[in-house]
């Protein structure tokens, strides 16, 4: 997939950015603006996230096909994003609550995760906007401080703290696309 120019994913992202005190109803409403490019994006950062080796690779190739690689460029995990109904399909690995929107696992997968996550996309939306924007000064606060602002991130976020840490590890490998 090639880089998207700018608008899109990252216009949203900035959009989010100069609305720090609504984001959560921002986000819902920007959900809404997300073309498929976009969608691809931010499920293929939430599925290396979540299911990629440390130090790995992700691809993105539209239509919906996401492929995590390990530090060697070997192939974990292929999976595609797909649009589905209100529930969400039994197989799928990520459902992402109420934007008939799914990671399901993709028959050429050498790997085959027994995981189902549901996972709020508003959520997906502020942790990245707070990553890209944040992620950077973090790092120069004290551990015990820094460690606190992360498990705040986490809780605005709705995602574990965990989650959040390994979304800021995948950053990297998404944010050609922003």
């Amino acid at each position: 997939m090639h880089k998207t120019a700018s608008g899109g994913l990252a216009s949203i992202v900035d959009t989010l950015w100069t609305h720090a005190g609504e984001r959560k109803r921002y986000a819902e409403r920007l959900l809404e603006s997300l073309d498929w490019e976009d969608w691809l994006v931010l499920a293929g950062w939430d599925t290396a996230a979540t299911f990629g080796p440390p130090g790995g690779q992700v691809k993105l190739r539209p239509p919906g096909t996401i492929t995590v690689l390990d530090d060697l460029g070997k192939i974990t995990l292929v999976a595609r994003l797909v649009t589905t109904g209100k529930e969400g399909p039994e197989e799928g690995l990520i459902v992402y609550k109420g934007a008939s929107k799914a990671v399901v696992l993709d028959k050429s997968s050498p790997d085959i995760p027994k995981t189902r996550i549901n996972r709020d996309p508003k959520g997906l939306l502020i942790a990245l906007q707070q990553i890209r924007d944040r992620l950077d000064s973090l790092v120069f606060h004290p551990p015990e401080l820094r460690s606190h602002m992360i498990g705040e991130l986490a809780r605005y976020s709705g995602f574990s703290h965990d989650h959040v840490l390994r979304l800021a590890h995948w950053y990297s490998a998404v944010c050609q696309f922003l």
